[in-house]
């Protein structure tokens, strides 16, 4: 095994353990079937063509689905591997937020027009690695630094316009999801088709946005309809439960449930109390 690359397809039955060891990195691409994986106390389903990005010193369990036997590969490689020429520089933007954080693993699933280009580039990379010839570190290199610039593309974790352009951070997606929220409360929205629009996995957005806004997506969600509706309960006429629903809830009880959560009254007194003030002042 080279110290600096290691790649390895295998077919598994039951829990197992995946660990960048004394890489830096890991990509691991479920072939097929589907199942749950646990790490750092998150536990999620995978499904076939899910990719996980493993920062150095961690630990991903994954256990298929009973009765259905997963196929994986997995890639483990040290920055160094990268390091070594400029051209690959777009690759290693792109990893240098792994780089900088321990025991870490995001997981993404690629569609399946997306999937056929990735397989290429994973045949090459296994082909060469297996092959009795010599090892040739130079098509590992450019293959491997290919793939991760394609996740990348694909998941718009980044751009390539030229070589200074910035990874994109995790704050500019909760800013773009953000956005998404306030110009489409009144669709019928959630964490899941947020996750699916970003091509992202559910659980890692919830994370993040809630790390990064202090409250989860769901309350933002909330919060974000029931502000609109104060609006409206204030400068329109319109009947409660058209306001309900033009704000994105499917029922009454619900609405009125979120609306005496957040303001402490119902709709009908809040309405009532600060429409009768509003006027006071006027």
């Amino acid at each position: 095994m080279n110290e600096n690359f290691y790649i390895n397809t295998q077919t598994i039955k039951e829990r197992t353990i995946i660990k960048t060891k004394s890489f830096d990195f890991s990509v691991v691409y479920i072939n097929s079937g589907t199942g749950k994986y646990i790490q750092n106390q998150t536990i999620d389903i995978f499904l076939p063509h899910s990719i996980f990005l493993l920062s150095k010193e961690t630990e991903l369990s994954i256990t298929p689905t009973t009765k259905i036997v997963c196929t994986i590969t997995e890639i483990h490689f040290k920055s160094n591997l990268l390091e070594d020429r400029k051209t690959f520089s777009q690759a290693i933007q792109f990893l240098q937020p792994f780089a900088d954080k321990i025991n870490y693993c995001t997981c993404l699933t690629l569609s399946s027009a997306n999937n056929h280009g990735i397989y290429p580039f994973l045949d090459i990379i296994a082909n060469e690695y297996q092959d009795i010839k010599p090892l040739s570190l130079f098509i590992i290199q450019n293959t491997l630094a290919s793939l991760i610039v394609y996740i990348a593309r694909i998941y718009n974790l980044t751009t390539f316009e030229d070589e200074t352009k910035k990874v994109t951070t995790k704050a500019n997606l909760i800013e773009h999801v953000k956005t998404t929220i306030e110009n489409n409360y009144s669709q019928q929205i959630s964490l899941d088709t947020i996750a699916k629009q970003y091509y992202v996995n559910s659980s890692y957005l919830s994370h993040c946005f809630k790390k990064k806004v202090g409250i989860s997506l769901t309350d933002f969600l909330i919060t974000t309809r029931i502000n609109q509706a104060k609006l409206l309960l204030l400068d329109t006429e319109e009947l409660i439960i058209d306001i309900a629903s033009s704000c994105g809830f499917n029922t009454i009880a619900h609405f009125n449930t979120c609306f005496k959560k957040l303001e402490h009254v119902t709709p009908t007194e809040f309405r009532n109390k600060y429409k009768i003030r509003s006027r006071t002042f006027l």
